[in-house]
């Protein structure tokens, strides 16, 4: 599967079902056999993708759960195809791409490329990570039907527990059954959300980074030939490789994906804005030469692992990105205005916002939207991100002074004389609201009547809320 660079197009990423048919030990779900879960109607899916495609998506990837659970997946991408969709993916872990003559199905009605879930390359190992008795066997049946069709796969292998010992053995499994495949293997540290975080909140261990050998890994592909990307690695990790991270190729093709959940009031985020709920500790970050072009640490990951073993790191991040976009095919001459471009991204250095997390006024004042002529141009309030010490879930929240508009995916709460809070949660669903989130907010509320009766301007009012905020348990993540 080829890497190209300057892509115009958006893509779309849906979720078109939630069931799964295994129980992955590092599942973002806590419970991935979600069975009673509805998926939404196959009138439902179409009406959402053209909906997409009148909104200027022209590529497009469908997710789950388990994607091929669906019945009616064939039908769903031949109306993506219909629609005039250019490029449609499926994301499996392949058991269902074992039938006779279904990989032939799919892709008589439009499918171009699937991206297969692969962690284990024995039964031993990918059973037990999949929580199932027959995972290694469909698999490797799949792996033989892709390998008559030569259809493009992206094979992605979550660094986890279980296999960090034998990825250099996994990828040579996966290489040695699918030489006429055109694709690529990604490697992806797993990610401390659902039943990950469960697992290492129970054993009080997370997986660390410097327990994967990235490099030796990245040696090993390399010896084989092989195209691949790591994913959810800081770049200190990745020694000569780092132009090889998938955010570090998402900066440089300036990839753009329609944002289902409304966070973008553009409708549309590029590769950026991925760096949501992410820190670079102070400690090893702050000096580090390639801080501006790195997806940085999960903050899940740093709060279970509040001392990660990152290595601060002096070469050219305008290098690393020239060499991504030589690469890529692009004009490594951009790779200085690119890194410039990232340079001006917000990357807080711990859990709590800079802005705030010292104590006196003075030095404690938060960005105003009126201060910044770029968001004053795009009429953008500022937006506060914050998150429970207890709840995986996100709050948006706007403090704004004067006439707010409540937008679907911006709801107002409390309006004082001079003052307007407005939220939205993530999932954006009403009815996922914890009572924790509701408590803030009326927590807020009054903390913004008493804000607007002492006379306090926009930014001192942010203020008063973000400590209040802080005070009761929540985790100030992003300002912008």
């Amino acid at each position: 599967m080829a890497l190209e660079a300057g892509r115009d197009a958006y893509t779309a990423i849906v979720n078109i079902t939630q069931r799964c048919n295994q129980h992955c030990s590092f599942c973002l779900e806590k419970d991935s056999r979600r069975v009673g879960l509805p998926d939404p109607s196959t009138e439902e899916v179409f009406a959402e993708l053209a909906k997409l495609w009148e909104q200027g998506a022209r590529q497009i990837t469908f997710m789950g759960g388990e994607t091929l659970l669906r019945k009616d997946a064939p039908q769903v991408l031949a109306e993506a195809r219909r629609l005039g969709f250019t490029r449609v993916g499926v994301a499996t872990n392949g058991t269902a791409l074992a039938r006779e003559g279904y990989i032939d199905l799919l892709r008589s009605q439009g499918l171009d490329f699937v991206e297969f879930s692969l962690h284990g390359h024995t039964p031993e190992l990918a059973n037990a990570i999949a929580g199932t008795s027959f995972t290694f066997q469909r698999q490797a049946r799949a792996l033989r039907l892709l390998q008559d069709a030569q259809l493009p796969t992206m094979f992605n292998v979550v660094a986890c527990r279980e296999n960090k010992d034998v990825l250099p053995e996994i990828a040579d499994y996966i290489l040695d059954r699918s030489p006429h495949i055109p694709g690529l293997i990604k490697i992806k540290f797993l990610s401390l959300q659902g039943r990950a975080r469960e697992e290492a909140e129970r054993s009080g261990r997370a997986l660390a980074y410097d327990e994967v050998d990235a490099v030796g890994l990245g040696d090993h592909l390399t010896a084989r030939g092989a195209a691949f990307l790591y994913d959810d690695f800081p770049l200190c990790r990745l020694g000569p490789y780092a132009h090889l991270a998938s955010e570090t190729v998402g900066f440089a093709r300036n990839e753009r994906y329609f944002d289902l959940e409304g966070a973008n009031e553009r409708k549309y985020c590029d590769s950026c804005y991925q760096l949501a709920f992410r820190v670079w500790p102070r400690a090893t970050c702050h000096s580090c030469s390639l801080r501006s072009i790195c997806p940085g640490v999960e903050e899940n990951y740093f709060r279970a692992n509040p001392s990660p073993a990152l290595l601060t790191q002096t070469a050219d991040p305008v290098g690393v990105m020239a060499r991504c976009l030589s690469d890529l095919g692009g004009d490594p001459a951009s790779a200085a205005d690119r890194v410039a471009l990232l340079s001006n991204l917000l990357r807080p250095d711990e859990l709590s916002h800079p802005a705030v997390a010292a104590e006196g006024e003075a030095d404690a004042s938060l960005p105003d939207a009126s201060e910044d002529p770029s968001r004053r141009k795009r009429k953008r309030s500022a937006l506060f991100v914050f998150v429970s010490k207890n709840s995986p879930n996100s709050l948006d929240l706007w403090i704004e002074e004067g006439e707010t508009v409540e937008e679907e995916s911006k709801r107002l709460f409390a309006r004082t004389r001079r003052f307007a809070l407005s939220y939205k949660s993530s999932p954006q669903r009403p009815e996922a609201m914890t009572s924790g989130g509701r408590t803030l907010l009326d927590a807020l509320a009054d903390e913004l009547r008493q804000a607007d009766e002492r006379e306090l301007p926009l930014n001192k009012a942010r203020l008063a809320l973000v400590r209040r905020a802080r005070a009761n348990g929540w985790i100030l993540l992003k300002v912008t």
